[in-house]
């Protein structure tokens, strides 16, 4: 064999090194003795630790493949050292053949520069390749089972969890030390609806100095809930379903607002009676009588040009209205509500016709099994019932404990004293949307 001018390649991943004990400096040695032994010169060596074959976006392989020039081949110890992904693997060889490289693989007697070490070569890291993947279906499984099974899979884990041993199993349980700051969290928020309000009173009251992102990050993580992976009683939760569908919806809606922002009582909340988008806040000031006037415009109008409502609605007359009408407004609200919630025939109804299409279902499953209807007939009436029971979902029990609570509160009484801050976390504590057409007809949706 004639003399080469060849370039080292060792790379080994975080896990393999935890596992296999693969090491980056037994490669390099491997290596060397390999062309003192071969009588090859060894140009430099290139070396990528912590990366895996998965992928050639590893900064030494950049870096050689940007200095192809003036060497005739690259060594490795083995080829999956090179790469575990065909279709990656054969575009770099397209490059190495461009500069006449070859590839060699010093513990496989693998070489590329025939036929059929070509074919031996697309071969090893074909079935390399498959190896990884089969590797991460295995792990896959793993984990599936292990979350059925409510069993901690990572340490990972946000505020106010932890991992514990409980009957010689890995569990993820909430962390005594914390829970009083995640409840404060979510109980703020829930009240006062602001990132940025809920992260100062954290920082002010605990301490915990964190950015907004924390903060809607965790507000939006569901293993709060106690649920992880569909399975819905991996831990104990903080909050409720309702409680985490709820944060969602503010979430959407949340105001992003500078420290010397003005506080709209309505924001969010309107909605625009073309376009259904949620109506901008915007202030307006008279300086001969010192005084500021809010009112609410359709953005999608406005920003986008895409409505037609250029109506103006005035902050202080739908206040007014609030005021004179949201006593009576609950009243009537919480009145439909019980006769709904105590409606029992309908729910008894709905149960029996639920229970009689899941009996048609069995049935129609049974006569396609014995071929008895043709597949047309069988997906036809399965459509149909499928479709009926999903419409028969039965009315979701109201919780007007929020409602009454401000009913028999004195809120008139201090209404008027409170900044707008306040007031604006008054309405939207008791005020899903607000429906309001150009004659100042108003339609209040509670939460």
């Amino acid at each position: 064999m004639q003399k080469l001018r060849v370039v080292g390649y060792a790379r080994v991943s975080h896990d393999e090194q935890k596992k296999y004990g693969y090491s980056i400096k037994t490669q390099i040695e491997r290596i060397e003795k390999w062309c003192i032994q071969e009588n090859h010169t060894l140009v430099r060596m290139y070396v990528d630790e912590g990366y895996s074959a998965s992928t050639m976006k590893r900064p030494q392989m950049q870096e050689l493949l940007q200095n192809l020039k003036d060497i005739d081949a690259i060594v490795f110890t083995r080829l999956d050292r090179f790469s575990r992904n065909v279709l990656e693997a054969n575009q770099v060889l397209q490059t190495f053949a461009k500069y006449n490289v070859s590839i060699i693989a010093t513990d496989e007697d693998v070489s590329t520069t025939d036929a059929d070490g070509l074919f031996n070569f697309q071969l090893r890291v074909s079935l390399a390749e498959r190896e990884l993947k089969k590797g991460s279906e295995r792990i896959k499984a793993v984990f599936g089972y292990k979350i059925k099974q409510a069993q901690a899979i990572t340490g990972a884990l946000p505020l106010g969890y932890k991992i514990e041993v409980i009957n010689n199993e890995k569990k993820v349980v909430k962390n005594e030390d914390e829970i009083e700051i995640v409840n404060a969290i979510f109980d703020y928020f829930i009240t006062h609806q602001s990132i940025r309000k809920t992260m100062q009173y954290i920082q002010k009251e605990y301490g915990y100095i964190r950015c907004q992102n924390v903060f809607r990050n965790m507000l939006k993580n569901e293993l709060y809930t106690g649920s992880y992976r569909g399975n819905k009683a991996y831990t104990e939760p903080y909050i409720t379903l309702d409680q985490y569908n709820r944060i969602q919806e503010l979430l959407k809606a949340n105001i992003k607002q500078t420290k010397t922002a003005r506080a709209y009582l309505f924001s969010g909340l309107i909605k625009c009676n073309e376009c259904g988008y949620s109506l901008a806040g915007s202030c307006t000031y008279d300086k001969h009588v010192d005084k500021e006037y809010y009112y609410y415009r359709c953005s999608n109008c406005y920003s986008n040009n895409r409505c037609t409502n250029k109506k103006f609605f005035s902050e202080r007359r739908i206040e007014k209205y609030l005021i004179e009408n949201v006593e009576e407004l609950i009243k009537r609200h919480l009145f439909n509500v019980k006769n709904i919630n105590s409606n029992k025939k309908n729910i008894d109804k709905t149960k029996k016709r639920k229970k009689e299409i899941n009996e048609e279902l069995e049935n129609l499953n049974y006569m396609f099994l014995k071929k008895r209807i043709s597949k047309s007939e069988y997906d036809k009436f399965y459509t149909e019932l499928e479709k009926e029971l999903a419409q028969l979902k039965p009315a979701k029990k109201e919780n007007t404990e929020a409602l009454q609570k401000f009913l028999d509160s004195n809120w008139s009484n201090f209404y008027s004293v409170i900044d707008r801050d306040s007031k604006r976390t008054l309405w939207r504590n008791l005020i899903q949307e607000i429906q309001i057409d150009n004659s100042y007809n108003i339609t209040i949706i509670f939460l």
